[in-house]
């Protein structure tokens, strides 16, 4: 049974700090073996820094959260760290973690160019971190290095981008995506920027990237694709696609 934050004196509001009471709702769960902390609907401030213990699951509310939207379902308002990029992660996951039916967003971003530079919204550390169903509401720079991706059997893409940042996967592999959608790519990216370099596709045979024409810039150069090379891109010159090698296996 899930531990409920509210419990450990979480209050919703957008207002009230709610650092402390996450912290001991994820230790709670970690000591007790309920591994699984929910996170009911509201807007949660959190003036510190949070990580998640090992095991321990932070669910939200919602099954496909909104990236346009940082009013509604199980919102985590970050503040922490502004004007330092190299500063401590907003949130770092432990081994066999996950965050799931989350919405992350930082109030007090600025609509300007550059925006202003936060730490890593999420790191971790160790082996079966799972993000599912995780949106980060904001405009800035997304960036996967060294991850693993591998596909459950609802999986059809293992990222689909639609926001207006820009994405980067950074010697990552894919494994197993397509579960019922045998035509589906691993990465979706419908808008904003994306770069794929020195990553793995393991699967073979399979579509590794499609960019629909709203992509406003593509880098997708030096990966490993299998069998062949399935990368469909629809932004035409907006595109630079290159330098990927297909083995057989």
């Amino acid at each position: 049974m899930a531990l409920n934050v509210r419990d450990f004196g979480a209050v919703g509001d957008g207002i009230k700090d709610n650092t402390a009471a996450f912290v001991a709702a994820m230790r709670a769960a970690a000591d007790t073996g309920n591994y699984c902390v929910f996170v009911p609907r509201g807007r949660y401030l959190i003036k510190g820094n949070l990580e998640v213990p090992t095991n321990v699951m932070l669910q939200g509310v919602f099954d496909a959260p909104s990236g346009r939207n940082p009013h509604d379902g199980s919102v985590l308002l970050a503040v922490e760290g502004a004007g330092d990029a190299k500063g401590k992660p907003f949130i770092t996951l432990r081994q066999s973690c996950t965050l799931r039916g989350l919405t992350i967003f930082y109030p007090e971003q600025k609509l300007k160019n550059p925006p202003v530079a936060y730490p890593w919204t999420i790191r971790g550390h160790g082996d079966n971190i799972s993000l599912i169903e995780v949106a980060k509401s904001n405009t800035g720079p997304v960036k996967f290095t060294a991850c693993g991706f591998w596909g459950v059997p609802t999986t059809d893409h293992h990222a689909v981008l639609e926001g207006t940042g820009h994405t980067t996967f950074n010697g990552c592999h894919f494994n197993g995506w397509g579960q019922r959608d045998k035509s589906a790519p691993a990465i979706l990216a419908r808008s904003g920027g994306l770069t794929v370099t020195g990553c793995d596709f393991m699967d073979l045979g399979k579509a590794q990237i499609t960019l629909e024409p709203e992509v406003e810039a593509a880098l997708i150069y030096g990966n490993r694709l299998r069998e062949k090379q399935l990368i469909t891109n629809r932004a035409g010159s907006c595109a630079q696609i290159g330098m990927n090698v297909v083995s057989r296996k």
